[in-house]
């Protein structure tokens, strides 16, 4: 539960933080930054989806039938 959470949260700050960068910055590298945000929110939804498939893992394992 608490990676899903830590997950969720990565991604809610590089959320704000790309909206900062693109809002206040106006450079070329602007687009950079925004382009790594990108992967990186990619990357903590590929997290927030492994956590969610171990909890249901996890679940269906302490379910007795």
């Amino acid at each position: 539960m608490l990676r899903l959470l830590g997950n969720l949260a990565e991604g809610v700050g590089q959320l704000a933080f790309a909206i900062i960068v693109i809002t206040h910055f106006h450079s070329a590298w602007r687009w950079l930054v925004v382009a790594i945000g990108l992967l990186g929110m990619v990357g903590s939804g590929r997290g927030v989806v492994l956590a969610m498939q171990d909890l249901r893992r996890r679940d269906a394992a302490l379910t007795p039938e």
